[in-house]
């Protein structure tokens, strides 16, 4: 509803694709709106190899903006070189040293305390990066206690874990054994999405506490999507060119962006950081060169 209610107040973009489906490429991508062959990370985990200034945190940074940041995610953080530009950046191991673990409702705990100390006048950019909706399908029943119960999904997680039985052989349906969890797999993972739900609702409302919400121009999107069934892959994303694993969600929203518009056409994540720019006046001479815009 979190998420449906924040499309609502902008525009969707529904066919909105990464350029390939590996968690640093498409978060590379996303923060400096090049293309993997630009930036030069094209596996997970391989840094990016980008000129200075070529980031969206550090044009932001010299724009006099507070550059904030925060991921969840062992792939998406200071090792990549996604950190650079940042004011400041919690790393996955940070928050898990300081908080013992990463779920979303810590994410949004921590950034929201970022944003707080910051002076209320000076602007901000907040990127936060939650891992949620990803392998393994295990959300909180604490913290999120309306979902399935899933009893052969979480049981077939267990044994991976322990080493008794290999992803590699559920990721590839062997024996017919994810197919025969799918229904149950599906639901987890569907959880999952809804405990982030909640979590994005929680942190637009602490913006709105902080007064950071009315004037602010928001972005949802993923650096990849999941492939469930789709070219005979399940629960994971990568080696696949599948709609499943290419194709994430894109709503952007505020103040300067038209409200209920659902766009059809092409979008990709490599638009997103030239059209913010643009959207918040960031004068082209100032922007770095070769970056592709979404017209809105």
């Amino acid at each position: 509803p979190n998420i449906d209610g924040l499309g609502d107040a902008g525009v969707i973009f529904a066919n909105a694709t990464v350029p390939l489906p590996r968690t640093t490429p498409g978060l590379a991508s996303l923060l400096t709106g090049l293309s993997p062959e630009q930036h030069g990370s094209r596996e997970v985990w391989e840094r990016l190899d980008v000129d200075k200034g070529s980031r969206l945190a550090e044009v932001l940074s010299n724009q006099g903006y507070v550059t904030l940041g925060l991921s969840a995610n062992s792939a998406a953080g200071t090792k990549q070189g996604l950190a650079v530009g940042f004011d400041k950046f919690l790393d996955y191991k940070v928050i898990k040293r300081k908080r013992k673990r990463d779920d979303a409702d810590v994410m949004t705990d921590e950034a929201l305390a970022m944003v707080e100390a910051v002076d209320s006048e000076a602007p901000v950019f907040l990127w936060v990066h939650y891992v949620d909706p990803h392998w393994r399908y295990n959300p909180s029943k604490k913290r999120y206690p309306d979902q399935p119960e899933g009893a052969r999904c979480r049981a077939m997680q267990k044994q991976i874990k322990a080493d008794e039985v290999s992803l590699g052989n559920l990721i590839s349906n062997a024996n017919g054994m994810a197919a025969g969890i799918y229904d149950e797999c599906s639901a987890l993972y569907d959880a999952e999405i809804g405990f982030v739900d909640q979590e994005v609702g929680r942190l637009m409302d602490g913006l709105h506490e902080l007064d950071r919400w009315d004037e602010s121009l928001v972005v949802l999107t993923s650096d990849h999507g999941e492939n469930m069934g789709e070219d005979g892959m399940y629960f994971a994303h990568g080696p696949s060119l599948a709609d499943g694993s290419l194709r994430v969600p894109l709503i952007m929203a505020g103040p300067t962006i038209p409200s209920g518009r659902y766009d059809g056409g092409v979008a990709i994540i490599e638009d997103v950081m030239p059209t913010l720019l643009e959207l918040i006046g960031i004068a082209a001479k100032d922007q770095p060169e070769n970056l592709s815009l979404i017209h809105i």
